[in-house]
C-alpha cells in the first residue's frame, strides 16, 4: 500500500467514525456555563433525574460534588474538569463521548480531596472522597478515541542509546504521546540494580506505522528477538482522569467506583488514582455490582499508570470484560480478583508492567508474603494479576516488572464481603472450580523479582492468612471430590525471573503444558504430583543483560551470587514430578553451574529418592543435572531423577543422583564431577527416604565415654560436606563394614524435637551411627522415631541394627497412620524370625535389630502428574518408635563396631532375585527387577518387580509370559521407575519357577510387541522357593455332607447390585454343566439373599469353586455374611491353594466361624475386597463365575504357610518368531534365547514353616 493511500484510508477511517459528531441532544438540554451555581468555587451541583446537561466549556473554579440523577454529557472537545467528586445515582447517566462521537481532542478531570461523597442508598456502601462513582444502577459510559493498538512489541532489538523502534504492529499513535517500553532484562534490585522500563516521548511515526522515532533516546536495551520480545504500548489518551497533584505527596488520589450498570470505559487514561492504605478506593474498581452478564461491560485501550494503589479491582463482580489495558507504576496488585466469588470475567491482552510494593498492605497476606519472598525491605509482594476464582478467561496478558506475575491465590470459598453472597462451598468454592475451556493461554510474563507463576500460599480467611493452597478443580457446580477434572494450564511464555519461571505447590496434581522458560534462577520448581509437558527451557539465552557480578556477568540472583541454576527443581521430599516431551538448550557455561535438572530448593535436609521422572528430554548444549549448594559449598543429599535414557544417553536409562557418599562405593555408579553427583545404574532394589527424629530433651547427643576415638570418616575431603544443620549427624553404615564407611547420612535440624531426612537402599542392611564432623561417636539415643516416608515404595524394606548395652529392654512399636492402632513389637530368639511387628537384640554384640517394610497397611493412593501417575504409599510408611530403658547413659561396653552382616534373611524377607533386560524396536529397551517372597512378612507369597524402560506415552501394558502369550495380570503399574506386585497365585508361582517366562509390552493400540525379556534367576545358589503346603481340590460330588446353595440352580434368591448375572451359564462351567456368572459394572456387592438359614454345628465352612471370568486377570474377592450379628467379611486369600482367584477354577473353603454369624446366614455376599493386606492389588469391578456353592462339614485350611527350596535351572523361553520384531528377536538371541537347557527339581529341603 502507497503512502497516500494509507494516509486516505486512515482519513476515511476517522472522517466516518466521526460523521455523526457531534451527537443530537434532547431539547431542553441544559448547557453548563449557562448554570453560573454549578460553576462557583466549591460548589456542589446536582443534575436532577428527567434533566439533561451538557458540559460545553472548563468551569473556571474548581467545583464542589457532582450529584448526577439525570445525563450528563461531555462531548468532543478540549475541556478541563476539576471537581472533589462525581456521583452517578441510581439513575443517573455520565456519558464522556458517546459510541459513536469519541473524544479525539482532549478532556480531563481531576479529582481533588474535600467532601464526602456519601453512600448507596442501595446497601449503603461508602463512597469515601475524591472519586468518580456511581450508585447501583448508575451508568458511566466514557468513549475516548482508540488510536490503537493499544500496545504492540517490538520487532528487533533497539539498543541503548537508540532513538527507534520497530514494532510489529503498525500504530495509529502521534507526536507527543507518551509510551512505555517494557524492560527485557531482570527485575529491578533497590540500589543495584535498575528497573529497565522507561518512558518516552513520540517525535515521529513512520508513515507504515512501524517505526516509531523517539524525542530522547533510550537508557538501556530493548531485546527484540525470538521469544523475547519487548512490549510497546501508549499511555497517552484523550480521556484523563486523575487525582490532584498532591497525590503524589500523600498517596491518596482519586478513585472510580462502578456498581452494577451498563458501564463502558474506553481509551480512558488514569493518573495519580488510588488511595494508599484505603481498602476500596483504587484506580477502577467495580464493587459488588453482582451479575454483568450480557451488559457488555467493557474496560478497553485504556491506561492506568503512575497510580497509588492497584490498577483494577473486581469485587464480587460477575460478567466483565478487561481487554488490551496497560497498568503502569502502580503499588499492590495490579489485576485483582477480590474475594473468591467473581467469576466469568474476561481479561485479555492487558498488560501489567513495574508493580511496585506496597506500603500500606490491605491484607495479613500481603505483609506475610513480603516477609516470606522479599529479602530487601518489601512491605508486599506486589503481584500483576491476583486470581482468586479460576472460572475466569486470562488469555494474551502481559505481566512484566512485578515481585509475582500471575497468583493463583484461590481460597476455599468466598472471603469478606463476598461471603455473605455465597454461602454454600457446593455452590461456589474457588479451589474446586475449573478454568473455562482454553481459558488460560497466550500469557508472557517477563522480568519478574521472584516467582513468574505462583500456585502456592493460597488464602484461608478475611486477614488474608495463606496456606499451601489446594487447588484441586471438578466439574462442578455443584462441586464434590468426585467431581475432579485434571487441571492443565498451558501456552505460556516466561523469561528473566530472578526465582522460578513456575512455582506450584497448591495446583496439585496438574499438567503444565506447551510452556516456554528461559533466563531464571529456577524453571519448573515444583512439589508432587505434577507434570511439565512439552516444554522448552532455555538456561541461558542471547538476550545477556546488565552484568550484576563481581564476574562481569548476568545472573537470576539479585545479590549476585554465582549458584547453580537447574531448568527443573523440586520443592522438597516426594513424589510425582514427571517432565515429558521436553527441550533443554543451554544449559551449560563456564562460570555458572547449569543443569537440566536439579535438586531440592527447600534445603539440604531433603532427600528426595527418586520419583522425579524425565521422559523423552532432549539436550541442546546442555548438562544433565546441576545439583545445588547450601551455606556456600554442595552439601550431601540424597536427590535423584529418573531418567528414561534420553538424557543420560544410556539406552533403556538410569538414575541421576546426588552427593552421598554410599554411591561412590556402588558398581552401578559413576561420579560426574560436573554435577557434582553420580550417574547409576538401575538398582535391583531400588532405593528410598526416611526420617530420623528424637526429641532433644528425652535424647540428648551425648559422647560415648567408651570410645573417644575421633574416626577419620571415610566422606571427610571430597567435594561434598554434611548440610550445616548442625553438627550433629545421624549415619547408615552398611552392616559388615568399617565404622568410617557411613553411605547415607544428614546433621540435625538442630531444633527442640529434631530430625533428619535420608536415603537408604532398599533391601538394605545398616547400622545407625550418631557423630559429629570431628569423627567422634556418640551414644545412641534413648528414644528415637523412624519413619517410612512418602517416597518409599510398595515392597522397599531395611533392616537396621542399633547399639545398646547389654541388659537394656525395649518398648518398640509400629503405627501405619495416625488412625490405625499401634502395634507393640514382639522380642524373638533368632534374627531369623525377625519380622515387621518384632524385635531381635543379640546380647553378644549389643545390637538390637528392627525391620521396616512399606506395605499396604499403609495408605496407598495415586502419585504422579497428568497421565503419569502410579501407586504410591502417602501420608506416612511404617513409624516405629523404639524406647530403650537405658534412656540417657545407653553407653557401650567398649569401642563402636558395626554389625556384622547376616548369613542369612530373615523368614518374613526372604526371597529369590529375578531379573529381565527388554528390547524392542526403535532403540527401546528396559529392565526389571522381580523378588518372588514365599512369605513377604510372615503373611502370603509375594511376586514384587521394579520397572524401568524408555517407552513413550502410555498406550502399552506389560505382562509375564510364555510364547508371546500373557500368563499373569497386566501390571498394575507400568512407567518408568515403579515398584509393585503383581498378585502371585499358585500358578503363577510354579510357572516362574519352571523357567519359560518372559516380561513384554504390548502397544495397546496395534497389538505390537514393543519390549520383550526372559525372566532369569539372579540368585547364586541354584536353588529357589516353591509351595510346599498340598493343594488338593474336593470333587464336584463329595462324599462329605453338603447344603447347596448353588449346584447349578440356585437354591435361593440370587441379587446382585454390581450388574447382571447369568444362573445356568454354560459357556464356563465347572460342575454340573453350568455356572452361576456375574457380569458386573460397579464395585458393588453380588450374591444370595433371603437365606434364613441356621446351620447345624457340624457344618464348618462354605466352600465354592470360582473364576475370574476375564482371561489374566486376578481378584481380591472377599465374601460378607447376613446373620444375627450383622455383617461380618472374610478374604478369600489364605483360604484357597491357589492364593488368589484368577481365570481358571479355584476352590475356596472359608471358616464359618469367621463370618461370626452363629451359623445363621440370611445372605451371603460376594464383593472386591478392602482393608486387607492385599487391598491395593484389587480390581474393584470384575466378572466372576461360580460352581458348587455349598455349607460344608470339612473345616477350612489356611494355605501360603510353608515352602520348600528346589533347584533351579534356567529354560529359555519359546517364542513365537513371527510375533516378533527383528530386534526383539536379536536381543533374545545375544541375551542366549535360543540356547535350550533341562529343567529339573528335586526338593532339597523338608517344608519350612515361615509362620
Amino acid at each position: 500500500m502507497s503512502r497516500s493511500q494509507l494516509a486516505f484510508l486512515l482519513f476515511f477511517t476517522v472522517a466516518g467514525a466521526l460523521a455523526a459528531c457531534p451527537p443530537s441532544l434532547p431539547s431542553g438540554t441544559i448547557k453548563w456555563s449557562t448554570r453560573s451555581d454549578w460553576n462557583q468555587l466549591n460548589s456542589d451541583a446536582t443534575i436532577s433525574a428527567g434533566t439533561t446537561a451538557v458540559l460545553d466549556s472548563s468551569p473556571q473554579n474548581s467545583l464542589g460534588v457532582i450529584h448526577i440523577n439525570g445525563v450528563l454529557y461531555i462531548l468532543d472537545s478540549t475541556l478541563s474538569l476539576t471537581t472533589q467528586g462525581i456521583v452517578v445515582g441510581t439513575n443517573g447517566t455520565l456519558y464522556i463521548g458517546t459510541k459513536d462521537c469519541p473524544i479525539t481532542k482532549k478532556v480531563t478531570i481531576t479529582l481533588v480531596g474535600g467532601k464526602a461523597l456519601g453512600t448507596d442508598p442501595y446497601d449503603s456502601t461508602d463512597f469515601g472522597v475524591k472519586g468518580l462513582v456511581s450508585m447501583m444502577g448508575g451508568t458511566v459510559q466514557m468513549f475516548g478515541y482508540t488510536a490503537g493498538p493499544s500496545w504492540t512489541r517490538l520487532s528487533s532489538n533497539a539498543m541503548n542509546s537508540s532513538s527507534s523502534l520497530q514494532l510489529q504492529d503498525a500504530v495509529q499513535w502521534r507526536a507527543g504521546d507518551t509510551i512505555l517500553i517494557a524492560s527485557t532484562d531482570f527485575a529491578e534490585v533497590e540500589d543495584s540494580f535498575p528497573d529497565q522500563h522507561e518512558t518516552r516521548v513520540i517525535q515521529s511515526v513512520s508513515s507504515d506505522g512501524k517505526t516509531v522515532t523517539l524525542s530522547t533516546p533510550l537508557s538501556f536495551t530493548h531485546w527484540g528477538q525470538g521469544y523475547q520480545r519487548a512490549e510497546v504500548g501508549l499511555l497517552t489518551k484523550r480521556i484523563v482522569i486523575q487525582g490532584d497533584i498532591t497525590s503524589n505527596s500523600n498517596s491518596q488520589g482519586g478513585h472510580i467506583m462502578l456498581r452494577y450498570g451498563y458501564h463502558i470505559v474506553q481509551a480512558v487514561e488514569l493518573i495519580r488514582m488510588g488511595q494508599s492504605g484505603v481498602t476500596g478506593r483504587y484506580p477502577l474498581h467495580f464493587h459488588l455490582a453482582r451479575f454483568m452478564f450480557g451488559m457488555n461491560v467493557v474496560v478497553s485501550a485504556s491506561s492506568i499508570h503512575d497510580c497509588c494503589q492497584r490498577c483494577v479491582s473486581v469485587h464480587e463482580t460477575h460478567g466483565i470484560t478487561l481487554q488490551d489495558n496497560i497498568g503502569y507504576n502502580t503499588f499492590g496488585h495490579c489485576w485483582f480478583l477480590e474475594d473468591g466469588g467473581e467469576h466469568g470475567n474476561q481479561f485479555i491482552r492487558n498488560w501489567g508492567a513495574r508493580i511496585q510494593n506496597m506500603a500500606k498492605p490491605l491484607l495479613v497476606s500481603d505483609s506475610q508474603a513480603s516477609a516470606f519472598w522479599v529479602s530487601l525491605d518489601r512491605l508486599l509482594t506486589p503481584d500483576i494479576h491476583q486470581i482468586s476464582n479460576p472460572n475466569n478467561t486470562f488469555i494474551d496478558n502481559v505481566a512484566s516488572g512485578a515481585f509475582i506475575g500471575f497468583w493463583f491465590v484461590m481460597p476455599p470459598h468466598p472471603l469478606r464481603k463476598s461471603a455473605v453472597f455465597w454461602p454454600d462451598q457446593t455452590v461456589m468454592n474457588p479451589r474446586r472450580t475449573s478454568l473455562p475451556p482454553n481459558g488460560f493461554r497466550g500469557n508472557v510474563i517477563h522480568t519478574i523479582y521472584q516467582d513468574g507463576v505462583q500456585c502456592s500460599n493460597m488464602e484461608v480467611d478475611d486477614e488474608g492468612n495463606l496456606d499451601a493452597g489446594g487447588w484441586e478443580p471438578t466439574s462442578g457446580p455443584p462441586f464434590a471430590d468426585w467431581m475432579k477434572v485434571p487441571l492443565v494450564l498451558s501456552d505460556m511464555i516466561i523469561y528473566k525471573i530472578r526465582g522460578p519461571a513456575v512455582w506450584t505447590r497448591g495446583c496439585s496434581p496438574s499438567t503444565w503444558r506447551d510452556i516456554v522458560v528461559a533466563d531464571f534462577g529456577r524453571g519448573f520448581d515444583a512439589i508432587n504430583t505434577q507434570a511439565a509437558v512439552n516444554w522448552t527451557f532455555i538456561g541461558r539465552s542471547d538476550n545477556v543483560g546488565l552484568p550484576n557480578t563481581d564476574r562481569g556477568i548476568s545472573v537470576p540472583s539479585a545479590s549476585g551470587e554465582v549458584v547453580p541454576i537447574g531448568g527443573v527443581t523440586h520443592y522438597d521430599v516426594g513424589n510425582g514430578l514427571t517432565v515429558v516431551d521436553s527441550t533443554f538448550i543451554n544449559f551449560t557455561d563456564s562460570v555458572v553451574s547449569y543443569g537440566a535438572w536439579s535438586g531440592s530448593t527447600n534445603g539440604p535436609g531433603w532427600d528426595s529418592p527418586p520419583g522425579w521422572l524425565a521422559l523423552n528430554s532432549t539436550l541442546i548444549n546442555s548438562e544433565v543435572v546441576a545439583f545445588p549448594f547450601w551455606f556456600g559449598t554442595y552439601t550431601f543429599q540424597g536427590d535423584g531423577i529418573l531418567d528414561d535414557g534420553t538424557m543420560t544417553g544410556v539406552k533403556g536409562g538410569a538414575y541421576v543422583l546426588g552427593m552421598m557418599p554410599g554411591f561412590g562405593t556402588m558398581p552401578e555408579c559413576t561420579y560426574k564431577d560436573s554435577w557434582p553427583g553420580y550417574q547409576c545404574n538401575w538398582f535391583k532394589y531400588g532405593f528410598s527416604h526416611m526420617t530420623v527424629s528424637a526429641d532433644i530433651k528425652e535424647s540428648p547427643w551425648i559422647p560415648e565415654q567408651s570410645d573417644t576415638t575421633q574416626y577419620q570418616m571415610e566422606y571427610f575431603g571430597g567435594k561434598a560436606v554434611v548440610n550445616l544443620f548442625s553438627d550433629l549427624t545421624v549415619g547408615f553404615v552398611p552392616m559388615g563394614t568399617p565404622i568410617t564407611n557411613v553411605h547415607f547420612l544428614q546433621s540435625t535440624d538442630g531444633a527442640k524435637s529434631w530430625y533428619v531426612y535420608t536415603a537408604f537402599m532398599n533391601g538394605g542392611h545398616y547400622e545407625i551411627i550418631n557423630h559429629n564432623s570431628t569423627g567422634s561417636i556418640f551414644q545412641s539415643f534413648g528414644s528415637l522415631t523412624l519413619t517410612l516416608g512418602q517416597c518409599t515404595k510398595s515392597n522397599g524394606w531395611v533392616i537396621f541394627s542399633i547399639a545398646y548395652p547389654r541388659g537394656t529392654t525395649f518398648t518398640i512399636v509400629t503405627s501405619y497412620t495416625t488412625s490405625d492402632p499401634t502395634v507393640k513389637h514382639k522380642q524373638v530368639n533368632t534374627y531369623e524370625d525377625l519380622s515387621w511387628n518384632t524385635y531381635y537384640y543379640d546380647s553378644s554384640l549389643e545390637k538390637l535389630y528392627i525391620l521396616l517394610s512399606s506395605d499396604t497397611e499403609q495408605q496407598y493412593g495415586g502419585s504422579g502428574a497428568g497421565d503419569y501417575f502410579f501407586i504410591t504409599p502417602f501420608d506416612q510408611g511404617q513409624q516405629t518408635t523404639v524406647t530403650a530403658s537405658c534412656g540417657t547413659n545407653c553407653r557401650r561396653s567398649g569401642k563402636a563396631t558395626i554389625a556384622p552382616q547376616p548369613a542369612a534373611l530373615p523368614k518374613a524377607v526372604r526371597h529369590d532375585l529375578f531379573r529381565a533386560d527388554l528390547l524392542g524396536p526403535k532403540d527401546a529397551a528396559g529392565t526389571a527387577f522381580f523378588q518372588l517372597y514365599p512369605s513377604y512378612r510372615n503373611l502370603a507369597p509375594r511376586l514384587a518387580y521394579q520397572l524401568y524402560h524408555n517407552l513413550r506415552g502410555l498406550d502399552y501394558n506389560f505382562c509375564l509370559a510364555v510364547n508371546n502369550e500373557c500368563v499373569s495380570d497386566e501390571l498394575r503399574d507400568k512407567i518408568l521407575g515403579v515398584s509393585f506386585v503383581i498378585p502371585l497365585t499358585r500358578r503363577l508361582w510354579e510357572k516362574v519357577n519352571a523357567g519359560g517366562l518372559q516380561l513384554m509390552a504390548r502397544s495397546t493400540m496395534t497389538g505390537e510387541i514393543l519390549l520383550s525379556g526372559e525372566v532369569k534367576m539372579q540368585d547364586t545358589d541354584g536353588k529357589t522357593w516353591a509351595p510346599a503346603d498340598a493343594s488338593d481340590v474336593p470333587p464336584c460330588k463329595p462324599s462329605y455332607e453338603t447344603i447347596p446353595v448353588y449346584n447349578g440352580s440356585a437354591q435361593f434368591d440370587i441379587y446382585s447390585d454390581a450388574g447382571s448375572y447369568i444362573d445356568n451359564d454354560t459357556m464356563s462351567s465347572m460342575c454340573d454343566g453350568q455356572s452361576l456368572t456375574f457380569t458386573n459394572d460397579n464395585s458393588n456387592g453380588f450374591g444370595f439373599s433371603d437365606m434364613t438359614l441356621k446351620l447345624p454345628s457340624r457344618f464348618v465352612s462354605l466352600e465354592f469353586f470360582v473364576k475370574s471370568a476375564t482371561p489374566n486377570t486376578t481378584i481380591v474377592l472377599q465374601l460378607t455374611a447376613q446373620g444375627d450379628s450383622g455383617y461380618n467379611a472374610q478374604p478369600l486369600q489364605g483360604y484357597t491353594p491357589n492364593y488368589f482367584v484368577d481365570d481358571r477354577w479355584t476352590f475356596v473353603r472359608l471358616p464359618l466361624s469367621g463370618f461370626k454369624s452363629n451359623n445363621n446366614f440370611n445372605r451371603l455376599t460376594f464383593g472386591p475386597t478392602y482393608d486387607n493386606e492385599f487391598d491395593v492389588l484389587a480390581n474393584n469391578v470384575f466378572d466372576i463365575s461360580l460352581s458348587q456353592v455349598r455349607f460344608s462339614t470339612v473345616p477350612a485350611q489356611l494355605y501360603a504357610g510353608a515352602a520348600k527350596e528346589i533347584v533351579y535351572t534356567y529354560v529359555s523361553p519359546v517364542t513365537s518368531v513371527g510375533q516378533q520384531t527383528g530386534t526383539v528377536q536379536e536381543g533374545l538371541k545375544s541375551s542366549g534365547a535360543n540356547s535350550a537347557v533341562t529343567l529339573s527339581f528335586f526338593v532339597v529341603f523338608t517344608a519350612l514353616a515361615l509362620l
